[in-house]
């Protein structure tokens, strides 16, 4: 159910962002905008950032969340402010907003012949099919939330965000986990996780421990960059 209401932005906020985005102050930028009723980019780190001593502890976190803001321009952080409430019981919404944003999503014949980096369009039971009956990913667990190609390369994931230790969040973080360790397949594996689970010296452990490809969504675009 969407809201039909428009959010309003007090007088003055359109031009101070139009002022630090023009000025290139990433930090600042990202201070402005977590006082404001709704921030403009859905992302897990929404809610961590406003916590006192985050945004210092987590430096490389800001600089890449201040790259994309930078990136949107002023006139699509504007808009995504003033964005409607929005209540979905979709687990996965928040992931899919951010990642449409990265590249461009394709049905399965526009997909497969894209040049540029791009995403299987459809549910993760597509996805999963794909993985399976084109990579020989064997996935037997309910289906994968990201599958991008670059080139000849291939990368599905896993996405979860973590908002606190114990119980079903465990599961989810070790689910993940189990994912990414999985060497089945022609296709890169990861694990995008989000949340306390990289200010958790529990969680930090397991992640240093597995080596593999586990990071937060933030750096889903250098991975994808550097392959």
């Amino acid at each position: 159910m969407t809201a039909n209401t428009e959010r309003t932005l007090s007088e003055g906020a359109e031009d101070k962002i139009k002022e630090l985005m023009k000025a290139g102050e990433k930090r600042a930028l990202i201070d402005y905008l977590l006082d404001l009723e709704k921030f403009p980019i859905a992302t897990a780190y929404n809610a961590s950032l406003r916590y006192a001593g985050i945004m210092d502890r987590n430096p490389k976190t800001v600089e890449e969340m201040g790259k994309i803001l930078l990136s949107m321009g002023s006139e699509r952080i504007i808009k995504g402010a003033k964005e409607p409430k929005i209540v979905s019981k979709q687990a996965g919404s928040m992931f899919a907003r951010w990642i449409a944003g990265l590249y461009p999503t394709f049905p399965l014949t526009k997909f497969e012949t894209a040049t540029e980096p791009s995403i299987l369009k459809g549910s993760d039971k597509t996805r999963k099919a794909y993985a399976n009956e084109k990579l020989g990913a064997e996935i037997i667990e309910k289906g994968i939330d990201l599958l991008l190609k670059k080139g000849n390369k291939f990368v599905m994931g896993q996405a979860k965000f973590i908002t606190a230790g114990g119980g079903g969040q465990d599961n989810q973080f070790f689910e993940a986990l189990r994912f990414v360790n999985s060497e089945r397949g022609s296709a890169e594996r990861i694990a995008l996780i989000d949340g306390i689970v990289w200010f958790d010296n529990k969680f930090l452990t397991r992640i240093k421990a597995s080596n593999k490809n586990i990071m937060s969504s933030l750096l889903l675009k250098t991975y994808v960059d550097g392959l």
